[in-house]
């Protein structure tokens, strides 16, 4: 006979070990359906690139890199976009220190968006954004090729750094190398 007052998680437990951590990163993350159109609303004042977070003794670090993309690197994501390719997450925190948000994943996404919405560098065909008809600029705008993630605005940088963590170094990523024989690969 089943109780009705057992919890799902109780459920589970109760029929073998339950490896998920309490209290993980994700319990403080909503994922939010947005499209690039987003950015295009945004300033670049409202993102915090570079936030930090603070360890036991009350010490602050940076844990975002420098802008390090290359204009080959922006001119990939663009393509990527326009082929409808999964760019990955976007991990957002709501901020009330002076930005809307703190970038914990994505600045480098981020901003490659806001410089090719800025024509600050041109698409692998040469076309820069003021020169997109508005149909092309909508359709453009409209592609969810980002899973954005917020992270409560009260999350403890502790859950920060294992959102970060875990969005970079889950997966083993392909090297340069082995993405320049896969292109070589003449079909």
């Amino acid at each position: 006979m089943e109780n009705n007052n057992i919890s799902e998680r109780q459920k589970f437990t109760e029929n073998g070990i339950n490896p998920l951590i309490n209290g993980c990163w994700h319990d403080d993350m909503q994922l939010v359906n947005f499209n690039i159109g987003w950015f295009y609303g945004q300033s670049r004042e409202a993102f915090n690139f570079d936030p930090v977070i603070t360890d036991k003794n009350g010490q602050e670090f940076h844990y975002q890199r420098d802008l390090c993309w290359t204009l080959q690197d922006k001119k990939n994501l663009i393509d990527s976009i326009y082929l409808g390719i999964n760019c990955g997450y976007i991990v957002l925190k709501s901020n009330d220190t002076g930005y809307d948000y703190d970038v914990i994943d994505g600045k480098q996404r981020i901003n490659c968006l806001m410089d090719f919405f800025e024509n600050k560098f041109p698409d692998s065909n040469g076309n820069y954004w003021k020169d997109f008809s508005k149909p092309a600029q909508r359709f453009f705008n409209g592609r969810n090729c980002f899973t954005f993630c917020f992270l409560r605005e009260n999350c403890s940088d502790e859950k920060v750094k294992r959102a970060f963590l875990n969005v970079n170094f889950t997966g083993v990523p392909m090297s340069k190398e082995h993405i320049e024989f896969v292109k070589s690969i003449n079909i």
